[in-house]
């Protein structure tokens, strides 16, 4: 009690300061704790039950490669026991017979085996007759019948009476005094008249590294051991040969008797806790065991442990430094920031928040509605000076736009006069005529997207008198836009555009001008094409860059002053898409939403 009585004494007589930075660390350290712990059995269960699954699953597939491969051994043993032709020659094999015909009997058999499917998986097959002298053609050898008495399976196989025997790896000297693992599938073949007469013993070797080649893709899929056990507990295949025909459970650690079917546990094996799964091939009657060492495991949570102690020491020094500027920031800092802004007050604002006590929050909400009057003042004073500039930008943009076209078009004119008769000059003058009276608008700034057409149209009309028709032009136009508004000349400087940095510049100089223009949902869409020099990627990407810059000598100033009045009017998602490739052309997008004259575009006008 005195111990407790001593701490409430100290806790209640420290600073504010203090208080809160204690309070802060101790939630804060509770929390991360907590969900420290939390998270570090959660992920530990996770893990496990992943790594169990994982393993499980690819157990289970192994099951079914291993029987797909035996099953494929045993359709072999099968076939050469239901195959008339060979059923004949095996009959004939117990009567004696002279040496040509037997051997013509070994080659007919031979030629059947070799024709059945998936004898490459098959070491040797052994044919034993009666009556026979022992023979080899390629992977099968004939020999007589008494000598698979002293075959290890002889007596097993005699014993099922015609079924299928699976025998355990055993050593095999072959002719040329080299041993080899096998592993055999046998059967004894019995006359059908006379069951009890047999006729003869068929003994399929396959050799155990090819059973193993099975085992080691899951080995190395799951990080482990695998063995494939016999229904004795013999390990008939596994990675360390000097183990293959040993029993199971002489190995450290393992119990015949806990290797249940698709049982799964944990078992210490060599001074190593290890995963444990078993599952039984039911055909056979063998077991595989696959051991995984939960070391990994282990290692893992050690990390995540690890982990997790340096989050919790970064989380407190972090929540330390936090504490501190929290308590600095409360107990500190607002006198200084209500100062401060006491300071820059002009008067007060007329609709301030309300202020109900006189704490210090108060006293910074106070500061605060000071605060908010003068950037409202601010920021109406920046809104009209922003409005004022844009209108003026907007009238010397317009006001910009090319003038030595109408010089070049009435020097045109005169070339004209001197060279052709009266017509040709009024057919001239007239289009001028137009173009101009269409730019002018009647000092509108908006128009409608058929007058803008038509403006172009005189535009180009005239470029191909000066060119002598080197210029041809095309258009596309869906009727339905045509109402639409948009601000005037924005066509013009791109099909000038075109044709100076485009059809020009070709050896030729002559070339092709389409305009199309459609709509596409609430959008409208106008695209000149020209078929002229086009340009390079690097020398496109200059181009856009001058088009977006508010620099007036960066150049590419038509297309600048399109982009630029187009999104003023419309807003920044609308403007001028570009695209071009070197020797085929360049097609310029201009994109901007439906709006028809009436009231919305006066506003525009205005």
């Amino acid at each position: 009690m005195k111990i407790f009585g001593f701490i409430k004494n100290l806790y209640g007589n420290s600073h504010f300061r203090t208080k809160i930075i204690f309070n802060f660390l101790i939630i804060n350290l509770i929390i991360t704790v907590s969900i420290g712990i939390i998270y570090y059995y959660k992920s530990t269960s996770i893990i496990e039950e992943e790594l169990t699954k994982s393993v499980d699953y690819s157990v289970s597939r192994l099951s079914l490669d291993i029987s797909a491969f035996t099953n494929r051994i045993m359709d072999i043993s099968d076939s050469i026991a239901t195959n008339p032709s060979i059923r004949k020659v095996l009959m004939d094999s117990m009567e004696k017979s002279s040496f040509e015909k037997q051997l013509n009997n070994y080659v007919v058999i031979s030629d059947i085996y070799n024709s059945f499917p998936y004898n490459s998986a098959i070491y040797r097959c052994r044919v034993y007759l009666e009556n026979s002298f022992n023979s080899s053609r390629q992977t099968i050898d004939f020999l007589n019948l008494r000598e698979a008495a002293g075959e290890n399976w002889f007596d097993k196989t005699r014993q099922l009476n015609g079924k299928l025997f699976w025998t355990n790896s055993y050593d095999f000297k072959s002719g040329d005094n080299r041993y080899e693992k096998l592993i055999s599938c046998t059967r004894v073949l019995k006359d059908y008249n006379q069951t009890d007469r047999i006729v003869s013993y068929v003994c399929i070797d396959v050799r155990e590294k090819d059973f193993y080649n099975i085992l080691s893709e899951t080995e190395k899929a799951i990080n482990g051991a695998i063995y494939l056990i016999g229904d004795d507990g013999e390990i008939v295949s596994c990675r360390e040969t000097a183990n293959i025909g040993k029993k199971i459970d002489t190995l450290d650690g393992f119990m015949m008797e806990e290797l249940d079917t698709k049982n799964r546990r944990t078992m210490e094996i060599d001074g190593k806790m290890s995963l444990v799964i078993t599952d039984k091939l039911p055909d056979l009657g063998w077991k595989l065991v696959a051991i995984i060492s939960m070391q990994n495991f282990v290692d893992k949570n050690n990390v995540i442990f690890i982990s997790l102690l340096q989050i919790s020491l970064i989380a407190f020094l972090l929540s330390l430094v936090l504490a501190a500027l929290l308590s600095f920031n409360i107990t500190g800092r607002i006198r200084k920031l209500i100062e401060y802004i006491h300071k820059i007050d002009v008067e007060k604002y007329e609709e301030p928040l309300e202020v109900v006590y006189k704490d210090e929050i108060s006293e910074l909400i106070m500061a605060f509605n000071h605060m908010v009057y003068e950037n409202h003042v601010l920021v109406n004073e920046v809104y009209k000076k922003n409005l004022e500039k844009k209108g003026a930008e907007v009238k010397l943009l317009q006001a910009q736009i090319n003038p030595h076209f109408l010089y070049n078009a009435l020097d045109t004119a005169n070339w004209m006069a001197q060279k052709y008769k009266a017509r040709d000059i009024m057919k001239f003058l007239k289009l001028l005529s137009n173009f101009y009276r269409l730019s002018l608008s009647k000092g509108r700034n908006i128009v409608s997207i058929g007058d803008e057409i038509q403006h172009v149209k005189s535009y180009l009309q005239i470029q191909q008198i000066k060119s002598n028709d080197a210029i041809e032009a095309c258009y596309n136009i869906s009727e339905d836009i045509l109402e639409y508004s948009i601000p005037k000349l924005i066509l013009q400087p791109i099909v000038e555009n075109a044709i100076i940095h485009g059809i020009q510049e070709t050896e030729e100089q002559k070339g092709i001008i389409e305009i199309a223009g459609y709509s596409d949902n609430a959008t409208v869409k106008l695209l000149v094409k020209d078929n002229g020099a086009g340009m390079t990627g690097d020398k496109l990407n200059q181009i856009l860059q001058k088009i977006y810059t508010d620099n007036d000598s960066s150049g590419s100033y038509g297309l600048r002053n399109v982009n630029q009045r187009i999104g003023h009017y419309f807003g920044k998602d609308y403007g001028i898409k570009i695209s071009s490739e070197e020797g085929t052309g360049t097609l310029v997008e201009v994109y901007f939403p439906k709006i028809v004259i009436g009231e919305d575009m006066e506003k525009l006008n205005d």
